[in-house]
């Protein structure tokens, strides 16, 4: 039962996370975080002094602001202290380095053209060769080939001067990659060829050294075992989250099916690993100290495998929750569920602030939250009679819990909500069960002639089995809702009206309902607004798409995309760069034109590689595209990439107007 006076987490992580959002959005500067304590620093001392006087009011309202203030202004000053930006060392308030002394942070990302790594600087090295101690983050590009197998924690030595800051979006709607990375700490970048780096030949020894050790020797033993690519890519994201090796296409059929889940670690996983190492535990039975070892046995495998498969913010949570659990064990006491929830929250930001932000963490919480609110609610909306009911109704419950949290999450983040959820985790969750106990006994096992490879056997059928489901549910009609949109300010409001309803529903207090209703009407209004805006929408954008020619020309809810040939065949650059870009702008009639197309509409002409709008003229050309506009005489080359001088003369010679096209233009 949710009583919130029992719940003391919550009280400490409401003010925490303003306090850290403040910092985040407001705030840029340390010292003005620590002005914030000063309100605490007044209002603590005066509760404490007042306290022990007779009063005429309670201090409970004195007490409650004291607290607050202390734990906002702690959020606020954690988040600008954990910016690395802030630090007086960081590496780009050096002037005089020209070579940084950076360790591999993370473990390296292989792509077909090159290695993605994390670096964490040490120190800048200037032209004489000394070293100044520094801070900062580094995400460096190794262009292939790359000789050296990287490891997290060792050392590297790169060039600083072609080191650059993360670029923003270039087109409209466009994946804010740059943001993306600072909520990692990360704001530069840096492209490294063979000669601009090198190693020093000492690491640093970790328990996350270690632990990626591990990691990379399971995959190792994953590849050998599978050899079919599918089999093998979603196995390793299944048993310790590399999704190096993973299809696309996989994970959009996941997605689409509400099932991505599965295939990044989270709290199912551990939860899986901590029913086996319970079972395994029950070989303490005849010890006289059964229960402690068995809770430690527990809580250092589920430990091991949190660091194993890369400490991802959904395992951190599961991983502290169920070392409460077996805490509570040893101690024998039953532990508050929500306070288990939150206070895993609690330590987890004051350790990294930025996870708030986190699309993972936040999924994770709503998820588990949810399930823990709504799963024993709607499980008493059906009582089974048999065994097998009472399962697949269990697994409903829970699957209808979860979705009820997270579905604003998953329309705001990804655009899209599947529909066939309910049935896809009926079939994909109880066989990821058997495929993950199979997939530890075949790493586990696999040397046993026999035996070995019979559990592989049964593993890849297992595998072929939960592809095919969910393929099956993707290529069914309507299996998922795309191009959904909602603002920031209409996922609160969608929120508050959960919320809102479900203490209606519990409570039958009318004063709940009618706050849900306002709630209700003001998400009407702005989602009313929206749509007014969209019916009215006409415009044209010229997209910045590397080696492409990409034009929208878009009026009320109808777009037509004009593309070269090979961006019309390109799948995934068109998820990539238009999918954000039509559910933003509420786009339902999608038409696809090359620009040799004849093409005419009410708002545009394209004929001979020429696109008239109402008030501009472009012509496509092989390598720029020419510009006019009927209220000027001149035309406008727009370049798109860097050109050699002669075409640059050669269009200076026409005299016309040059201008480089890094970001999109609008034409209204």
């Amino acid at each position: 039962m949710f009583n919130w006076h029992n719940i003391h987490y919550i009280r400490m992580i409401i003010p925490y996370i303003f306090g850290v959002f403040t910092a985040l959005y407001l705030v840029d500067d340390a010292n003005q975080g620590l002005l914030l304590f000063i309100p605490a620093f007044i209002l603590v001392p005066v509760y404490f002094f007042t306290r022990k006087k007779p009063q005429k009011y309670s201090l409970d309202v004195l007490y409650g602001i004291a607290l607050f203030t202390l734990l906002f202004a702690l959020g606020s000053f954690r988040q600008l202290n954990y910016n690395e930006l802030n630090s007086p060392n960081h590496f780009t308030k050096n002037d005089n380095s020209a070579f940084l002394l950076t360790q591999v942070n993370e473990e390296p990302y292989d792509r077909e053209n090159f290695v993605r790594v994390k670096l964490k600087v040490k120190g800048t090295i200037d032209s004489v060769g000394q070293i100044v101690k520094s801070a900062g983050s580094v995400l460096a590009y190794f262009r292939k080939p790359v000789e050296q197998n990287l490891r997290i924690g060792d050392e590297i030595i790169i060039h600083a001067e072609n080191i650059q800051e993360v670029p923003t979006p270039r087109n409209p709607g466009e994946f804010d990659y740059k943001r993306f990375l600072s909520y990692q700490n990360i704001y530069y970048q840096v492209f490294l060829n063979e000669t601009d780096w090198k190693t020093t030949g000492s690491f640093q020894n970790s328990v996350t050294r270690v632990a990626s050790g591990v990691r990379q020797s399971i995959i190792a033993t994953i590849g050998e075992l599978f050899p079919k690519t599918e089999h093998k890519g979603f196995a390793e994201a299944l048993l310790v989250g590399y999704r190096n090796n993973l299809n696309t296409e996989i994970v959009d059929s996941f997605s689409k099916t509400g099932t991505l889940h599965v295939l990044a670690v989270s709290g199912l996983h551990v939860g899986i690993i901590f029913l086996i190492l319970s079972n395994l535990g029950k070989v303490f039975s005849n010890f006289r100290y059964e229960s402690i070892l068995k809770s430690m046995l527990v809580i250092v495998g589920i430990w091991a495998y949190a660091f194993v498969t890369g400490m991802s913010p959904s395992v951190q949570r599961a991983a502290i929750m169920f070392s409460v659990v077996q805490l509570s064990v040893i101690f024998k006491r039953k532990p508050n569920i929500y306070n288990s929830i939150f206070a895993s929250a609690f330590l987890i930001l004051l350790v990294n602030p930025l996870l708030i932000v986190s699309v993972s963490f936040q999924l994770s919480y709503t998820a588990v939250l949810g399930i823990v609110y709504f799963q024993p609610k709607i499980r008493h909306w059906y009582l089974p009679k048999t065994k097998v009911t009472k399962y697949i109704w269990e697994l409903i419950a829970v699957s209808l819990a979860a979705q009820i949290a997270t579905f604003p999450l998953g329309i705001f983040y990804f655009y899209q909500f599947p529909l066939y959820f309910l049935l896809s985790n009926l079939v994909v969750i109880p066989v990821i069960f058997i495929v993950m106990l199979a997939l530890i006994t075949s790493v586990s096992f696999f040397w046993i002639p026999i035996l070995g490879s019979v559990i592989v056997w049964v593993t890849s059928l297992s595998i072929e089995f939960i592809l095919w489901t969910v393929r099956t549910m993707q290529a069914l009609p309507y299996s998922s809702f795309e191009h959904l949109y909602i603002t920031p300010l209409q996922l609160v409001l969608i929120y508050l009206f959960i919320l809102g309803l479900t203490m209606w529903l519990y409570s039958a207090r009318k004063s709940y309902l009618y706050v849900t209703m306002c709630v209700l009407l003001l998400f009407m209004s702005t989602a009313v607004f929206r749509i007014y805006k969209i019916n009215h929408q006409d415009f044209a954008v010229l997209h910045s798409i590397n080696k492409h020619r990409v034009m929208s020309v878009v009026k009320g809810r109808e777009v037509h995309f004009i593309a070269d040939a090979e961006f019309l065949n390109d799948e995934y650059s068109q998820r990539f760069y238009l999918r954000p870009y039509i559910a933003e702008n509420g786009l339902r009639k999608i038409y696809f034109h090359t620009w040799n197309d004849s093409v005419s509409a009410s708002n545009f002409r394209l004929t001979d590689n020429a696109l008239y709008l109402q008030k501009h003229i472009l012509i496509h050309k092989k390598d720029w595209l020419f510009h006019h506009q009927f209220s000027s005489e001149k035309y406008t080359a727009l370049i798109f990439e860097h050109w050699n001088l002669k075409r640059l003369r050669y269009l200076a010679q026409r005299e016309l107007e040059i201008k480089e096209v890094t970001h999109w233009l609008r034409f209204e």
